[in-house]
């Protein structure tokens, strides 16, 4: 049954908010990531002074956040130590009228409202509030003084609202570890430990908070009233802790957190963002994309272009070495203006890719901030490498008059590494697929389709979907850990996410791209593996075949 139509929660609710749950009951359905980052929006950019039915304004207004580290051995709804013997975890709140603009993590983990957390049937205790943060022990984090219903320490002080709140701390020296907590019970005593944060001035104000919230069931992932993982835009190495997260809560619920990006320097009031690109999830998508292109055989497109543009997927495969980044043009590429890649579709007959991973590009029609330009193609390896200009080296087709089956099986059959290139045009595509198709195959038996070389250090700028990994390449490898290493050096170069997908050509249940989220890099590093082609023989392969 529905948490909200439970009697024990209605029961439990006092009238004044009944309506504001019903309305609240409404929403508990799944939302998108992008809905999800409005609502945090604004309720950021909401500042009551209460909530309805007296209660403090973190009930309606505000978020509460968490800041999560890497490289910990427990996944981020477990409690630590520490927290298991306080009883509670520290929190910030975080609002427009607050003038916070850093937290202590490059990311963390975004929690519902208790409205909304009550309407789901899930818990959500606040305990006690900090106009700054601290390391406070004693009962819940909250100090000494309070009770086990209400442990703001303040109270016992004689402290109730932001003056003598700011008094106390003065005369603590302006000491955080001394300061003493205010009741999140009380929506008056809430709202002063707001006031008091503001009042502080310079640069106090810019400091986060803090609200202990009283532990949850561990053991029970799916009830912690968890909204969102997110990242600090400004900081490096938040993405992957917070895609590290996802696929854990994943893992255990069934369930997928979005991952939100957080700049609390927002324009408006809009501190938080979702970018699918972002999500780990996306990986499912892509291989889906790809797949879809694979199978798809129509020579042209829907605008009568020729079929590269709208289906095929497009190989570049290529070392995984600190020597370089991988997705840089070689030099030779750089000298003759040409970049080599394997053309793969479902009548390609390309039955393995020369490298054990790589990267996987988008339709030559995808928009990008620099799209790809096919030059050429050749029906196998061309050994373009050393060629001044890759797609004249045996002369191109149209001029030599090869334009059927039978024209090219005369001249090219039995020294297929030495056929002319052939146009990038729907004619000139089909022909070379007839070919593939008819000819007997060579032992190098990929094709090669030459793309205009790219200038260096873009990778953000290039239309790459994935990359790749696959157990069935000339050279054999740890393809996997290669494929880690290209990822890793990516998201260390941009901070930004390419997923890594299975390529399994020999695939009989058409699963010849697939995701899997344990596939990716989520460690602070991935190294590349050992060579299994010495430097020497890597660079005599790349002279001669240009791939």
């Amino acid at each position: 049954m529905n948490a909200c139509l439970r009697f024990g929660i209605v029961r439990r609710v006092v009238k004044p908010l009944l309506l504001l749950l019903l309305l609240q009951c409404s929403m508990v359905q799944a939302v998108t990531g992008p809905e999800v980052a409005q609502l945090l929006n604004t309720r950021y950019s909401s500042t009551p002074q209460a909530c309805p039915g007296n209660h403090a304004a973190y009930f309606c207004s505000g978020v509460l956040v968490s800041g999560l580290m890497g490289g910990l051995p427990i996944r981020f709804w477990e409690h630590t130590d520490n927290a298991i013997a306080l009883g509670a975890r520290s929190f910030s709140y975080l609002r427009r009228d607050q003038g916070i603009r850093s937290l202590t993590q490059d990311g963390g983990m975004v929690f519902s409202d208790p409205f909304t957390a009550i309407s789901q049937g899930k818990s959500l205790d606040v305990l006690c509030a900090y106009p700054l943060m601290t390391s406070i022990h004693g009962n819940y984090g909250c100090g000494t003084g309070g009770s086990l219903d209400d442990p703001g320490s303040c109270a016992a002080l004689g402290v109730s609202d932001a003056a003598g709140w700011l008094t106390h701390f003065q005369q603590q020296g302006q000491q955080p570890a001394l300061q003493c907590s205010l009741s999140s019970r009380i929506a008056t005593q809430f709202r002063a430990s707001l006031l008091a944060h503001e009042q502080l001035g310079g640069s106090w104000v810019t400091q986060p908070n803090q609200v202990q919230i009283r532990n949850w069931d561990a053991q029970a992932p799916a009830q912690v009233p968890v909204q969102a993982l997110f990242y600090d835009t400004t900081r490096p190495g938040g993405l992957r802790v917070a895609q590290h997260n996802q696929r854990d809560y994943h893992a255990a619920t069934g369930q997928w957190l979005p991952i939100l990006r957080l700049d609390l320097a927002g324009v408006d009031g809009a501190v938080f963002g979702f970018n699918l690109q972002d999500q780990l999830y996306l990986g499912y998508e892509v291989a889906r994309r790809l797949s879809a292109r694979y199978f798809d055989t129509a020579i042209t497109c829907a605008d009568g272009r020729p079929s590269f543009y709208c289906n095929g997927v497009l190989l570049r495969g290529t070392d995984a070495t600190a020597l370089y980044h991988s997705w840089n043009p070689s030099h030779y590429s750089i000298a003759n203006g040409g970049v080599s890649t394997t053309f793969l579709r479902a009548d390609s007959r390309v039955p393995r890719p020369v490298w054990p991973q790589g990267f996987l590009f988008k339709e030559v029609a995808a928009p990008a901030i620099h799209p790809t330009t096919l030059r050429c193609g050749y029906p196998y390896d061309g050994h373009t490498g050393l060629m001044p200009d890759p797609c004249a080296g045996y002369g191109r087709c149209a001029d030599l008059g090869v334009n059927s089956l039978e024209t090219w099986m005369q001249l090219y059959q039995t020294r297929p590494y030495e056929s002319c290139s052939f146009a990038p045009t729907a004619d000139g595509l089909q022909l070379l697929m007839e070919v593939r198709k008819t000819a007997t195959m060579p032992p190098y038996d990929w094709n090669e389709f030459i793309l205009l070389t790219w200038p260096q250090d873009i990778p953000e700028q290039l239309p790459i979907d994935a990359v790749f990994y696959s157990h069935e390449a000339y050279y054999p490898n740890d393809s996997l850990a290669g494929a880690r290493y290209l990822q890793d050096d990516y998201f260390k170069m941009t901070g930004r996410f390419w997923p890594i997908v299975q390529l399994d050509l020999r695939a009989t249940d058409d699963l010849v791209f697939s995701f899997t989220p344990d596939d990716q890099c989520l460690a602070d590093s991935c190294p590349p593996p050992p060579q299994a082609a010495g430097v020497q023989s890597m660079e005599s392969w790349f002279r001669e075949h240009g791939q």
